[in-house]
């Protein structure tokens, strides 16, 4: 049979299963739409807590390494003759910059992990039991968030390699006498 030719015994579009004369069907369609409940269920509290664990890791880690970065090059400026430390206001800068974007990501992904749990919390309708009924919801949002996210955080770490190289051809171009360790 053809794909693009109607279905012989198409099944009416019904919304309670105690409507559908096909019992094999009707069983098949509940017992798959309680699984789908369950995980749906499942999903929004994983959702929920992963959005809660990421903000925290995120958050630590990357402030962590830029906030870091700006206390190492402030070290750092005691070594260097100020007619060549420029370098570290740039480097500075770029941390601070990233600290920035840091925060950025971790929004979205705050904001994309809420949509999440919102969208499975949606879904996962305990009508699900004993009513058949397809989702119509948009999940465009919680994939730009996702990617937003991602690319924010991206662009902080590749601020850290940029700000590390701009620190090294300082160093250097200054060559500063070695720091009493």
């Amino acid at each position: 049979m053809r794909t693009d030719e109607p279905d012989a015994n198409p099944k009416p579009h019904v919304i309670f299963y105690d409507d559908i004369a096909d019992t094999k069907y009707r069983d098949r369609l509940k017992l798959h739409n309680e699984e789908l409940y369950k995980y749906y269920r499942a999903q929004e509290g994983l959702s929920h807590t992963g959005h809660m664990e990421y903000a925290k890791w995120l958050f630590a880690s990357l402030l962590a390494v830029h906030g870091g970065a700006i206390y190492a090059l402030n070290s750092l400026k005691s070594s260097i003759p100020v007619s060549k430390s420029d370098f570290l206001i740039y480097a500075a800068a770029q941390n601070l910059a990233a600290v920035f974007l840091t925060l950025v990501a971790g929004m979205f992904a705050w904001i994309n992990l809420q949509l999440a749990e919102m969208y499975y919390r949606e879904v996962a309708d305990p009508a699900l039991l004993y009513r058949h009924e397809h989702s119509t919801e948009d999940v465009r949002w919680i994939d730009r968030t996702m990617y937003l996210s991602a690319g924010f955080g991206i662009a902080s770490g590749l601020l850290f390699a940029s700000s590390s190289i701009t620190v090294i051809v300082g160093l250097v171009a200054a060559k500063p006498a070695p720091l009493p360790w």
